[in-house]
């Protein structure tokens, strides 16, 4: 079965049934309004066209009115699954909680880390090749153990398949498998993100280690001609792993498959029988590109030894 995206219609209409109960009418139009603008800067991801990705955005405002004030801010992609997150799981210990203090906020902080933990390994398990998963060298034997008698209590597991647990939609799992490598760089390897199936976890891993960075998120939402709004301390500025704009850009770009050459009666043949194939980049990609790479080539000529 497949599921169509949601038109421009579609998603008002549906903004505006389920936040019903908490936006009211005068305000509804604006609210909408507020929401569509604030992700129409991500015009390559149609977070609003797919149904799950509005429903979670609509579930943050419903479980949570002072969630409506992050559409003051810049909400970003990765925002959308960890306020989600962060619902479901207030949800689960507000009934569980019985008195609000210092003591039991920290009981609760260290058991939602706990599972967080928990999730990221089984996320791990559950993405990638047993042969890779074991060379990460992370044991979540136990984790399943603890988790089997309380599946789908916070919403996020759904519950066991060949021993492994389920997320309630594949991109949790992508979510928290970047999630992990945000906080363990050391485990981070290019053969795996440079596997074009593994792109979503890459997409969120970039957006989790740049979201400090204007230039960073503008280079990943594909908004190339924001770049030339930013000054050249901005520009140079580098994400949580130490990548600049110019980096992240070339390693979203256009790649080529090795050419092998041979040598042969002083005559070196590369591949003759190669026919590309695939689609070049666009011309906005060229062109931010080149932007880019001129300031940093402007940056270093400005360098006196």
């Amino acid at each position: 079965m497949s599921i169509n995206q949601f038109s421009d219609s579609d998603q008002e209409e549906y903004i505006r049934k389920r936040l019903e109960t908490v936006v009211s009418s005068g305000d509804m139009k604006r609210t909408i309004d507020k929401i569509k603008s604030t992700f129409a800067f991500t015009k390559h991801i149609d977070i609003l066209g797919i149904p799950l990705q509005i429903f979670m955005l609509t579930e943050i405002f419903l479980q949570n009115e002072d969630y409506l004030d992050l559409l003051n801010s810049n909400f970003l992609f990765t925002d959308l699954y960890r306020h989600f997150i962060d619902g479901k799981f207030k949800f689960f210990f507000g009934g569980k909680v019985p008195v609000i203090g210092d003591y039991w906020e920290e009981e609760v902080r260290k058991k939602k880390e706990e599972k967080l933990e928990q999730y990221e390994k089984f996320a791990l398990k559950l993405i990638f090749p047993e042969d890779i998963f074991e060379e990460l060298q992370i044991d979540c034997s136990q984790d399943v153990k603890a988790v089997s008698d309380e599946c789908g209590t916070v919403g996020i597991i759904t519950g066991l398949q060949n021993g492994i647990p389920q997320f309630v939609h594949a991109s949790f799992a992508e979510y928290f498998v970047a999630l992990y490598f945000s906080r363990n760089f050391e485990n981070v390897r290019r053969d795996i993100f440079f596997d074009a199936k593994y792109n979503n976890v890459r997409f969120f891993f970039d957006m989790l280690v740049g979201k400090k960075s204007p230039v960073h998120v503008a280079v990943l939402y594909k908004n190339f001609n924001e770049l030339k709004n930013y000054d050249d301390e901005t520009i140079k500025r580098k994400d949580d792993g130490g990548r600049s704009a110019l980096h992240l850009i070339c390693s979203w770009g256009q790649r080529h498959r090795r050419l092998d050459v041979e040598e042969g009666d002083n005559v070196y043949v590369v591949e003759n029988d190669w026919e590309f194939k695939g689609s070049l980049d666009t011309g906005d990609y060229n062109e931010a590109l080149l932007f880019l790479l001129n300031k940093y080539l402007t940056f270093l000529s400005k360098i006196r030894y």
